[in-house]
């Protein structure tokens, strides 16, 4: 069966730093779906790679190993990103059409989901007491301080 689409390369690292690469799906995958937002940039992947049981094994989560989840996921297209993310879920499927991996990853804008305040957060923030803190400030901080992982151009952050 020819490739899906012949100018996607996709690629697996180990982290953010792309130190390692991990794994090349190019050409193996059965379906490819990525989206994107303004201004969440990236958002949800899913991709399906048929797979043998062992080379799956290396993606799930087991016996306090984490697989691949929250490894690098990146979507070339003739050398341009045109998707970038972390792993977020695996599944290994066996059914009548497929045996492999559905591996569903989330844009770094998904990241923001991970961090938590409130105004006790011991003054890390410089909104939590006094006024008026617009929101553009609040999350423009929040962007700086806590999510080293998102392109730092905030220029189309309003106040």
């Amino acid at each position: 069966m020819p490739p899906l689409h012949s100018s996607l390369r996709v690629l697996v690292f180990n982290g953010y730093a792309k130190t390692t690469l991990l794994d090349d799906l190019t050409g193996r995958f059965s379906d490819l779906r990525f989206s994107t937002a303004l201004h969440g940039g990236f958002k949800e992947c899913r991709i399906a790679v048929p797979m043998s049981t062992d080379r799956a094994w290396l993606y799930l989560a087991r016996e306090n190993l984490p697989g691949r989840h929250y490894h690098h996921v990146e979507i070339t297209e003739d050398k341009r990103v045109v998707w970038e993310g972390r792993i977020t879920d695996v599944e290994y499927r066996i059914d009548s059409s497929f045996k492999g991996l559905v591996i569903s990853a989330l844009g770094y804008y998904a990241s923001l989901r991970d961090q938590y305040y409130d105004a006790n957060d011991a003054g890390n923030t410089n909104w939590t007491t006094g006024g008026p803190h617009p929101a553009g400030n609040i999350i423009k901080e929040l962007l700086t301080k806590e999510c080293p992982d998102i392109n730092t151009d905030q220029s189309n952050i309003d106040t």
